[in-house]
């Protein structure tokens, strides 16, 4: 079927707009500095309207993926079931707007990505590029503290590179999210240098979760056969001269840095067992959030109990759902992950295909564990879509090894 000329354009600006929304993060580092009153909201808004403008211009071209589509609607339905009977407080309307918003931001991103095949493919070849850019930045962030988020500001935390995603944490699950969906598409030679140059700016952020995911995810792909060991080992080697020569040459100054926090959590990567205070606290709210889904298994608590209660959420995805919505809560991101784990085409059933597929699966049920913010996180609402569509794995560029 012939897309009309005027669907194309609004499907590419809605293509751009995603990415700028749910990959860049751009918008919100513009809006949480001051530096722009636009919302990110009214961005997501113009995305909503590009893409209903599409359907109804095109309403009987592509198709959605149904169980996951009916997975969001549930959602949405139970957290709005759940926020009528919440406090209101502050904390559990923030919480319900995020968790609203997220959803009908994924369910318009599952309708554009189910339009045709175009659409995942551009997607995922643009954000090569971003990817790119978004390591860049991180390495830019650490060695120029200060110049992305002001040292007045209160998210400033020197020795943690975030770029615009202004979290380190966050900043570490999008550079995992855009390695996933772009290694695959370019040729085995260049394969380590993009998955060590993603380590590079995950590493930066000093986010323990995403550092191990890196790991994890860097093994996978070394027993799948995407990256060969001996390239890896090589590519390695050259890096480590690289890095070495660098320092003799020019040297870190790290002396603004917060020194004993950087080598605090270095030294939980090295030694696990040894607790930070920051794990620490992560284990308390964490077992306050249990405690609360043990009092009310079944109907939990209403949104947002645990940050009205200690002032924090869990950074916990399971715990932080389980607390609010008793059993079924504790069923929200597994739910999802199986939904996500089945190809919807047989396409989407080629070797490299099911390596991004599974990759993205482990690394949602992983950072789960991690953070709070999952179905109101952009990167991973953008991968959901993606993996998603049934378009994903068809005529893929992997063929063209770009």
């Amino acid at each position: 079927m012939t897309i009309p000329p005027l669907v194309k354009l609004l499907e590419q600006i809605a293509i751009y707009l995603a990415l700028l929304i749910y990959f860049t993060n751009v918008p919100a580092y513009l809006y949480l500095l001051g530096f722009s009153s636009i919302p990110p909201a009214a961005y997501v808004l113009l995305i909503c309207a590009s893409v209903g403008i599409i359907v109804a211009l095109n309403s009987g071209y592509g198709s959605v993926n149904l169980p996951v589509l009916i997975w969001v609607l549930a959602f949405i339905i139970v957290t709005a079931a759940w926020g009528i009977v919440s406090s209101g407080s502050a904390d559990a309307q923030v919480l319900l707007l995020q968790r609203i918003g997220g959803s009908v931001g994924l369910i318009t991103l599952i309708i554009l990505f189910g339009r045709d095949a175009f659409a995942v493919r551009h997607t995922r070849k643009v954000m090569i590029w971003l990817l790119m850019a978004a390591v860049l930045m991180n390495i830019i962030d650490y060695l120029s503290y200060g110049l992305f988020i002001p040292q007045s500001s209160e998210f400033f935390n020197a020795g943690r590179a975030a770029g615009f995603y202004v979290n380190a944490n966050a900043a570490g699950i999008a550079i995992l999210v855009g390695m996933l969906f772009t290694t695959t598409l370019i040729n085995h030679k260049w394969r380590p240098w993009l998955v060590l140059y993603c380590g590079l700016g995950v590493v930066l952020t000093l986010s323990r979760g995403a550092i191990l995911a890196w790991v994890c995810l860097l093994l996978f792909f070394v027993l799948r056969r995407m990256i060969r060991i001996t390239r890896l080992i090589g590519a390695c080697a050259v890096g480590v001269i690289a890095g070495f020569i660098f320092l003799t040459l020019f040297g870190l100054d790290t002396s603004n840095y917060n020194e004993g926090y950087i080598e605090a959590r270095l030294e939980w990567i090295l030694k696990p067992r040894d607790f930070e205070f920051s794990q620490q606290e992560r284990l308390w709210v964490a077992r306050v959030a249990f405690e609360q889904f043990a009092g009310n298994v079944f109907f939990g608590n209403g949104i947002g109990t645990t940050v009205e209660k200690v002032g924090v959420p869990p950074h916990n995805g399971y715990l932080e759902y389980a607390a609010d919505y008793g059993l079924v809560g504790l069923l929200v991101i597994p739910a999802l992950a199986f939904l996500l784990w089945t190809p919807t085409s047989a396409a989407g059933r080629r070797p490299e295909t099911l390596v991004v597929r599974y990759g993205f699966v482990f690394l949602l049920l992983f950072q789960a564990m991690f953070t709070h913010s999952v179905i109101s996180n952009n990167v991973l609402v953008l991968g959901v879509a993606l993996l998603a569509s049934k378009y994903f794995g068809t005529n893929e560029l992997e063929e063209n090894n770009i």
